[in-house]
């Protein structure tokens, strides 16, 4: 009964983004307890009797749902990243209406699925959180986060007719061409993810005549605080960190004007942070309240944060988490995309006179992504032929490392090292992040 009154209350609200706006950022910490836990009640149930990957998983885990009342009742309980990848249709709960997959480079991503009602009603959220950072009725929005099969494209298109707002969703597109239609589509506000954001400034830097914009939010990757402080400094407005899924169909938090944490999403998610160490950062575990085609309970992200504490300088009493500070995982978010140790042997392995003993290490150079090859020290390697080499099997393997080493989000380096700096061989390759 109480989860009916709260969507009501919802729909209600959500049917208006400035009323919205208003009211969300200051509902009592209480009420939203209250609220995720009537919602979390009814999810236990919802998936209990549909969902044959909960219902198994209760089973085994001897959890009965009518007798769990809030989150901490399960546990160790989880949803792992890995069942998801191997069988997604056996978490479905009912029909989908679209698929999404990761932006993974694996070539095996995961498939979320979702119905065209979820993706309008998460999407109404989203536009309150724009909205909340200054997005009017009058603006132009400009989206370059990738498309293809990612969730980016229909949640933002979703969240533009929300807002009431001329826009364009045109996927990663070269960043000269993007500057001139900031220009004659006089676009005010542009989302954006964090490398190819840098290669635009750089464009917009050497052109000098700045277009002026509202704010630039940035999502798909961490964003360097040297990338936003160089940012700001050329548009001349504030640079916001987003984070979000696919399995959470996208937005999970994103910062306000202050920059001081992420806000959640505390209407639709219920988000933890476990494993926690002396510092308080550990991984983000999702659970998805509103979603009832593909729920996910104590979905582990493999990301790596900590809540931020107290209330923020903007008002809002929305929880907040720091920027992303790792990943659990072997996996590297760069400017070439999500990538894993595996990938990188398939893109070495056709490559004549590559070395057994290498390394993979991801580094920031003025501001840029590196992705650079450490090999051992051998004077009979030719270390230009050898980047070569690798950048054509990317072009070969990776359309979409490719199309973002053509955008300059990130460059390919060979370096040689002495023994000493190696590791010890080993078949598989290493990927260390570096930033």
């Amino acid at each position: 009964m109480f989860n009916r009154i709260f969507r009501a209350a919802d729909y209600w609200s959500t049917r208006n983004i400035p009323r919205m706006t208003k009211l969300a950022p200051v509902v009592p910490s209480a009420i939203l307890r209250a609220r995720a836990r009537a919602a979390f009640k009814d999810l236990m149930i919802w998936t209990a009797s549909r969902s044959d990957y909960y219902r198994k998983r209760f089973a085994e885990a001897h959890i009965d749902p009518a007798w769990v009342g809030k989150i901490e009742h399960l546990g160790d309980f989880y949803t792992w990243p890995e069942d998801v990848q191997d069988d997604p249709l056996q978490f479905l709960c009912r029909a989908p209406g679209l698929v999404c997959e990761t932006s993974g480079t694996t070539g095996r991503p995961k498939r979320t699925y979702f119905s065209y009602e979820e993706i309008d009603w998460l999407a109404r959220y989203e536009a309150c959180a724009l909205y909340y950072c200054g997005i009017r009725s009058g603006d132009r929005v400009l989206c370059t986060f990738d498309q293809g099969f990612w969730v980016t494209g229909p949640m933002t298109e979703a969240t533009l007719r929300h807002l009431n707002v001329f826009g364009s969703v045109v996927g990663k597109v070269p960043a000269d061409e993007a500057y001139r239609r900031i220009q004659d589509d006089r676009y005010t506000v542009l989302l954006a993810d964090p490398t190819w954001l840098l290669t635009l400034t750089d464009v917009a830097s050497s052109a000098g005549n700045i277009p002026k914009l509202k704010f630039i939010m940035c999502g798909g990757d961490r964003l360097p605080e040297r990338t936003r402080t160089y940012a700001q400094e050329v548009w001349r407005c504030p640079v916001l960190q987003g984070y979000g899924t696919t399995e959470t169909c996208g937005f999970i938090g994103g910062e306000c004007l202050e920059r001081n944490g992420l806000h959640l999403d505390e209407f639709n998610l219920i988000v933890e942070i476990v494993d926690r160490d002396s510092e308080g950062f550990g991984e983000i575990v999702v659970t998805t309240l509103s979603r009832r085609v593909m729920p996910l309970i104590r979905y582990r992200t493999r990301d790596v944060a900590r809540l931020v504490e107290g209330l923020c300088r903007c008002g809002s009493t929305i929880q907040r988490i720091s920027p992303l500070k790792a990943r659990r995982d072997d996996m590297v978010v760069m400017g070439a995309g999500n990538i894993y140790p595996v990938l990188l042997e398939k893109l070495v392995e056709p490559v004549a006179g590559w070395p057994k003993v290498w390394q993979a290490a991801v580094l920031q150079r003025e501001g840029r992504d590196v992705l650079e090859f450490r090999i051992l020290k051998n004077g009979d390697l030719h270390l230009d032929e050898l980047r070569k080499s690798i950048e054509e099997q990317i072009r070969i393997q990776q359309p979409g490392m490719w199309a973002n080493l053509q955008c300059a989000m990130y460059c390919i380096d060979v370096r040689e090292v002495m023994p000493t700096q190696s590791k010890q061989p080993r078949k598989v390759s290493w990927l260390v992040d570096e930033r």
